[in-house]
C-alpha cells in the first residue's frame, strides 16, 4: 500500500512537470551527422527521404533523410534568450492557476514514543502575481510506525518574494482522518514552515522547507485496564519537526 502511493505521487510529478513545459512555443531542432544543429520550424517531413524547414532568420532550408541524426523539439527563446510563453499564460501571470507537489517527513515525541510520517501532498493554487498562492491540498500522510494511514485535507497559503531565488513561507489548516482503524476519526493538523524558493526557466519552481508540523496518528496512550496501568492506541495529534521539498507548476 505505501509502496504503491509512492510509486502514484512521482508519476503524477513527472506528468505535470511534462505538462509545465508544454505551456511553452516549441520550436523544432534538427541536429545532423556532421554536429551541425538547425532550428526553425518543420513546413515538411517526407520520412527516409527529406525535411524541409524555416530557420530563425527566415529561410527555407531542405535537408536529406541521410544527413540528419535526430529530430526533437526545445522551448523557443527570444533574441534575449528568455523563454517565450504561449499566449495563454502571457494572459495570465497575474493571476495563474497551477499544482503544488508537496513531499517530505515529519517527526516527534509523544508520550515518550518517537513518531514519524511520510507526507505527500497534491494542491491546486490560485498564484497572485507570483508571489502569493492559495490552495486547497489533499493527498495522503504515511505514518512509520503505525498501520493508519491519514487522508489529510487542508487549506494552504504560501508567501515568496518576486526574485528567481528567495525566501518563501507556507502555512497550513485542516483536518486528517485516520484510516483503517476501529476508531473512523481524525484531529485538526496544521504545519508552518519557512524555505528557499527557485523559480525555473519552465514557469514552477522547486523550494525546500523546515518547520513545525501537528497533525493525528495513532500512539500508544498510557491509562488504566481491568488489571491496573496499562496502555493502548488511541489517536492524537503529534507535533514535531518537518523537513519538505515541493515542486510548483
Amino acid at each position: 500500500m505505501r509502496r504503491f502511493a509512492v510509486i502514484i505521487f512521482l508519476l503524477s510529478a513527472l506528468l505535470i512537470f511534462d505538462s509545465a513545459r508544454a505551456q511553452y512555443v516549441l520550436q523544432d531542432v534538427v541536429l545532423l551527422k556532421s554536429a551541425e544543429v538547425v532550428r526553425g520550424d518543420i513546413l515538411e517531413n517526407i520520412p527516409n527521404d527529406y525535411v524541409t524547414i524555416q530557420t530563425m532568420d527566415s529561410l527555407i532550408r531542405k535537408i536529406d533523410w541521410k544527413v540528419i541524426e535526430l529530430i526533437t523539439q526545445e522551448a523557443k527563446r527570444n533574441a534575449k534568450g528568455k523563454l517565450i510563453r504561449d499566449e495563454f499564460n502571457q494572459k495570465s501571470e497575474k493571476v495563474k492557476f497551477g499544482l503544488i507537489v508537496d513531499t517530505g517527513i515529519a517527526f516527534g515525541r509523544k508520550n515518550a514514543e518517537s513518531v514519524a510520517s511520510l507526507n505527500f501532498g497534491l494542491i491546486p493554487a490560485v498564484e497572485f502575481g507570483g508571489t502569493v498562492s492559495i490552495g486547497l491540498g489533499s493527498g495522503l500522510r504515511v505514518p512509520i510506525n503505525s498501520e493508519s494511514l491519514v487522508l489529510p485535507l487542508n487549506l494552504d497559503f504560501r508567501f515568496s518574494g518576486s526574485k528567481r531565488v528567495g525566501p518563501i513561507l507556507a502555512l497550513g489548516i485542516g483536518y486528517g482522518y485516520l484510516t483503517e482503524t476501529d476508531f473512523e476519526e481524525g484531529g485538526i493538523l496544521g504545519y508552518a514552515k519557512v524555505g528557499l524558493k527557485v523559480r525555473s526557466d519552465y514557469g514552477g519552481a522547486v523550494c525546500i522547507f523546515i518547520g513545525a508540523d501537528s497533525g493525528p496518528q495513532l500512539v500508544t496512550k498510557p491509562g488504566f485496564g481491568f488489571f491496573g496501568p496499562s496502555t493502548f492506541l488511541a489517536p492524537q495529534n503529534v507535533t514535531g519537526i518537518c523537513l519538505s521539498i515541493a515542486f510548483s507548476f
